[in-house]
């Protein structure tokens, strides 16, 4: 599968890094800096300004632009291999 592709070379990771307005750096210091995840996201959404209204927006908008995320994970070789994968492969593929 090649290395794991995050941050600015990721395209769904793009567009959350630029709707927070963060970079990969910026992210990896919030990473180091928290002790958990959860620590990890509250940092980044405070940083980033965003409403609620605006973070709702975005989240809609993702889930428009990027509806066959998991088609395209599927089709990538990043799901477990299975009947759903080989479907999913399978549709996303036609």
């Amino acid at each position: 599968m090649g290395e794991y592709m995050f941050g600015n070379n990721d395209a769904i990771d793009r567009e959350l890094l630029n709707f927070l307005g963060v970079d990969d750096t910026g992210v990896i210091a919030t990473v180091t800096s928290c002790a958990d995840d959860a620590e990890v996201a509250k940092a980044l959404v405070a940083r980033s300004g965003r409403t609620p209204a605006e973070r709702n927006d975005f989240n809609s908008m993702l889930k428009r632009k990027f509806f066959n995320f998991s088609m395209l994970e599927a089709d990538e070789g990043r799901t477990e291999a299975g009947l759903r994968t080989s479907l999913l492969r399978f549709v996303y593929n036609r």
